[in-house]
């Protein structure tokens, strides 16, 4: 069985998962496969290996292959949408905090627009700033978490920095209301807090 893996010969019922397959097909097939050609090379692995293993007639998509194959074609909105609902959106730090930082390399880097419409009609058309909406939730995330771990000082330092780094005039205004919620502790967690206040102008008026 190894060696039939190794050579690309497989059965493809033989695997655990299409993904499984998919990888060795990748790996030991067609290695020389094009990036642009591999969503084509996962959807037919998919629908294949379905037919292989299971006795139902339908090799329709699940909604996560569908993201999969979405992802795998360039769209890149559909890689924060599908972290946003794998637990970006929960509330916890870790994810919201991921799902930001996602938003922000494919909004740096152009592959999502900045602002994104919300509504339909072109004549009265709005948009929110997905990338700041992200960074929002992500430092109430974190804060909220780390109250409930009653560490409190690191919450607020951690979703601080997160503000700072969206830099909008929304941040800034919720970075003055997180700052000013906050009673330190100590002498060291003061001078912490009047450094990051040092890097916002606006607070320091």
């Amino acid at each position: 069985a190894v060696l039939d893996v190794l050579s690309g010969r497989a059965d493809i019922g033989s695997h655990e998962s299409w993904a499984e397959a998919l990888c060795s097909e990748l790996l030991y097939k067609h290695p020389s496969i094009q990036p642009d050609d591999i969503w084509v090379r996962t959807s037919t692995v998919i629908r294949d290996f379905k037919s292989a293993t299971t006795d139902s007639s339908s090799t329709a998509n699940t909604p996560f292959e569908t993201i999969v194959l979405d992802v795998m074609k360039k769209d890149a909105g559909r890689a924060v949408e599908a972290l946003h609902s794998f637990g970006g959106g929960s509330g916890a730090a870790l994810p919201a905090t991921m799902t930001a930082f996602l938003c922000d390399l494919l909004s740096l880097s152009g592959r999502i627009p900045r602002l994104t419409p919300i509504t339909a009609s072109q004549q009265q058309q709005q948009h929110v700033d997905l990338r700041c909406e992200l960074f929002l939730s992500a430092s109430v995330a974190v804060e909220s978490s780390f109250h409930s771990l009653n560490q409190d000082e690191v919450g607020v330092k951690t979703a601080a920095r997160l503000l700072l780094l969206e830099g909008s005039a929304r941040a800034k205004h919720t970075l003055y209301d997180l700052m000013c919620r906050r009673i330190p502790s100590s002498d060291t967690e003061a001078k912490a807090l009047i450094q990051i206040c040092q890097t916002c102008p606006e607070l320091t008026d």
